[in-house]
């Protein structure tokens, strides 16, 4: 690690990057199209739609997707979610070059297919077939990192300090405060690093599309929730409830059909997780079944969650990525703490983490969740002008147009003199 951060603040590395964003120009001057392919491996994940979209109006781009299959999948259950994620992008019309199988085995070498501009949907190397990480590519091709969640857990050498956002050419980051985060703890220093506004965002500048309610009664509260994967992880990603509490929210669904509706959004590894822990499939499989039979409730996986999230009344979640990207909804938020205070809780956030939860409300045990869901009920549960104001300020940067601006200073840094 030592040897790796020497190599960075020498400047080496900023040479090489230098290096091949002058053969790309030079590929762009001899009037031959770049390549850009867009690294995915979970659907949930994808954030960079708009960016795609965005690209396609410049003549000089090829757009293609590469999916990759998840490392923290069971074998069958990796072989469905990247069946799922290649099915996915083919209904928005994205090309698919497949470079390796579900099993990440090699198909295509860099040898053979070698993109000149890679967008990784995340920083952590571990779903990329090997010859595909940045290691091997940060020298061949002009590699860009994108968020797939806003940063917000108390892990700032993973998040703002990992070899990705050390040897990439674009980190593009969420708000001016993940910005601070990345010239504190980057070993360099954040140079690549530039404040475009999270490109998910631009979803909720957009009108509806899909309804995933059973119910369209306006007396019906529409409640998400959003269980976490991390059931007795030893890392610092450490949130899950699940195992405590759904039993009686399961409980409460059934004694409520005419006050609420609940939709489970379960995050991707929650299943897997179960299975480690000794929660077995069957029984995993018939709890969900037994959701999605119910008149007020359901199960929704879909990639594309935000419009869900636009249409419903409140959300309860120990999930980290959704709570930046709920507030943008206006609506009320119950977190579900398994940490019994509120300083232990606290701990495990990074500064825009901190900032953040002082706006939403923080259930301790199962009476505190069903005050929340008493409280949407009635109307009591406000918003507060505060949260609205950090909305505004750190959440909308670039609101409704984040793809474009990445998209324009890609290609205006490609063709600069």
């Amino acid at each position: 690690m030592l040897k790796f951060k020497k190599l960075i603040e020498s400047g080496v590395v900023s040479q090489a990057i230098a290096a091949v964003l002058q053969q790309k120009k030079n590929k762009l001057r001899a009037n031959k199209k770049l390549l850009v392919c867009f690294f995915v491996s979970e659907k949930q994940f994808w954030s960079m739609e708009s960016i795609y979209e965005a690209l396609k109006k410049y003549s000089c781009f090829q757009l293609f997707v590469v999916p990759f299959p998840t490392s923290y999948h069971v074998c069958e259950e990796r072989k469905v979610h990247f069946e799922e994620l290649c099915n996915f992008h083919k209904e928005r019309g994205h090309r698919l070059i497949h470079v390796c199988d579900y099993d990440n085995n090699l198909l295509i070498s860099p040898d053979e297919f070698l993109p000149d501009i890679i967008f990784y949907e995340q920083h952590w190397m571990a779903n990329y077939q090997e010859a595909y990480q940045i290691y091997n590519m940060a020298h061949k091709a002009l590699c860009i990192c994108i968020p797939y969640g806003v940063m917000i857990a108390n892990i700032p050498q993973h998040q703002f300090n990992g070899d990705t956002h050390n040897l990439v050419w674009r980190n593009f980051v969420e708000s001016p405060m993940h910005l601070s985060l990345a010239k504190k703890y980057a070993y360099n220093k954040g140079i690549n690093t530039i404040v475009s506004g999270y490109s998910k965002f631009d979803d909720y500048a957009r009108p509806v599309k899909k309804i995933y309610w059973k119910t369209d009664n306006p007396a019906i509260k529409r409640i998400i929730w959003a269980p976490h994967y991390s059931i007795n992880t030893n890392s610092a990603i450490n949130f899950s409830t699940f195992l405590s509490y759904f039993t009686e929210i399961l409980s409460l669904v059934k004694r409520n059909p005419d006050k609420f509706e609940f939709i489970m959004r379960p995050h991707p590894a929650l299943k897997s997780q179960c299975t480690k822990v000794g929660f077995t499939e069957d029984v995993y499989n018939a709890y969900m079944d037994e959701w999605n039979k119910l008149p007020n409730a359901s199960i929704v996986r879909d990639g594309n969650y935000l419009d869900l999230f636009k249409t419903s009344d409140a959300i309860i979640l120990d999930s980290l990525s959704f709570i930046s990207e709920y507030m943008l909804t206006g609506k009320p938020m119950c977190f579900l703490s398994k940490f019994s205070s509120y300083e232990e809780l606290i701990s495990h956030f990074n500064e825009y983490g901190k900032r953040a939860m002082s706006f939403i409300d923080i259930a301790y045990n199962f009476a505190e969740v069903y005050q929340f869901l008493a409280n949407v009920w009635s109307g009591r549960a406000k918003v507060s002008e505060a949260r609205n104001k950090f909305v505004n300020s750190m959440l909308k940067v670039n609101y409704g147009h984040v793809g474009e601006f990445i998209a324009d200073h890609v290609y205006t840094q490609l063709t600069a003199e």
